[in-house]
């Protein structure tokens, strides 16, 4: 059986210390949930600490977008 290449996107809107374990949460789940799959391979993990406000903060949002749409 072939596997679904996945990718998980982490983001936390804020600077705020406190932000950094949610992150750090979001990262360790995704990443054992797609690895505990036997029909997911994960690919990537895009993450980090930005606004939604504005893409163009957004570069590990926007590097996901380009390796998608390869």
């Amino acid at each position: 059986m072939k596997k679904v290449r996945t990718a998980a996107y982490c983001r936390v809107s804020t600077q705020y210390e406190e932000q950094e374990s949610s992150l750090e949460i979001q990262i360790a789940y995704f990443t054992e949930r797609i690895d505990s799959d036997p029909q997911m391979k994960l690919v990537d993990v895009y993450a980090e600490k930005a606004s939604a406000l504005n893409m163009g903060n957004r570069p590990e949002f926007n590097r996901m977008i380009r390796d998608f749409r390869k």
